[in-house]
């Protein structure tokens, strides 16, 4: 509004950018598109004509920011909580997920669920990190999109995360191979960080029960060493063998022992169609075994 008023002039700094007029008081002014404002902060302040030509003062700076690029791409993974299994490997047991990472500041993040519609999602103030839960999704391939929209709706070049459900936790299987004296251990789907240290054999030895933790390769003078081998011909992390490279160890009964807790994914369930072993003659059993009451790992005896 300009009172007395017959123009306002308006400038940019000091560079004018045009006079327009004065209508009952008001005036209104756009920028000529052909000669647009720069990227950057701009004051522009506006100076009043009268009819009489006397120039008023110049009102107080409208500091205007120019934006003309898009915000950079933020990152977007599973939070660790929603991060089953192995760290990293984008295959989570995890039915709702948590997605989440950081984005530029004063920025929100919009995000598609398997292209789906959009959700905007707000960021810290001061650090940009954001986070979203996803609605309960079906075991499969899923993937986010992400991008930065910055306050004038200019957006970021998409990124997107893919991830694998699944839910269905395999079952154990061990079991005593007569003819070749190993133990073979079945898992019912593939599994990572399967390790020889995570079996322990006991028995009788010498006269003597004893338990041996079993690492690859571990060898002890009286009792001879042992190796985990992949099984051969069947999909990698569905079977493995454990074998003495001393030959038989152990007389009478055994008890092989499987720590789960370190397998990806944990293994649950029950070991089924287990066998007890001897030094020649070996006697199937058909008994499930189970977690006992303080947590301790599976076993077949």
């Amino acid at each position: 509004m300009a009172r007395n008023a017959v123009s306002v002039t308006l400038f940019n700094g000091a560079t004018p950018l045009g006079t327009v007029p004065v209508v009952d008081n008001a005036w209104e002014f756009s920028i000529d598109p052909s000669a647009p404002l720069a990227a950057g902060r701009h004051a522009i302040v506006a100076q009043p004509t009268t009819s009489d030509g006397l120039v008023g003062r110049r009102s107080r700076p409208l500091v205007v920011e120019v934006v003309t690029a898009a915000p950079a791409v933020p990152t977007v993974g599973l939070q660790p909580a929603s991060d089953s299994g192995a760290r990293g490997d984008g295959i989570t047991s995890v039915r709702a997920p948590v997605v989440g990472g950081v984005a530029p500041r004063g920025t929100r993040v919009v995000v598609q669920i398997d292209g789906g519609s959009e959700i905007r999602v707000g960021t810290h103030p001061r650090t940009g990190v954001w986070a979203l839960r996803t609605p309960g999704l079906a075991d499969g391939a899923h993937s986010v999109t992400v991008r930065s929209e910055s306050v004038v709706g200019l957006r970021s070049d998409p990124v997107t995360l893919a991830f694998t459900i699944d839910s269905v936790q395999p079952m154990a299987r061990l079991a005593f191979i007569a003819e070749a004296g190993e133990i073979e251990v079945t898992f019912s789907r593939p599994v990572t960080g399967v390790r020889l240290g995570q079996f322990t054999v006991s028995g009788d030895l010498g006269g003597r029960q004893m338990t041996l933790p079993l690492s690859n390769p571990s060898v002890v003078a009286e009792t001879g060493g042992f190796v985990l081998e992949q099984k051969v011909g069947v999909p990698a992390g569905t079977a493995f063998r454990i074998r003495s490279i001393m030959g038989a160890v152990f007389g009478g009964e055994f008890r092989i022992t499987l720590d789960r807790s370190r397998l990806t994914p944990r293994v649950a369930g029950v070991i089924v169609e287990s066998e007890s072993g001897a030094a020649n003659v070996l006697g199937p059993t058909t008994d499930d075994f189970g977690l006992n009451l303080r947590g301790n790992p599976y076993c077949i005896a």
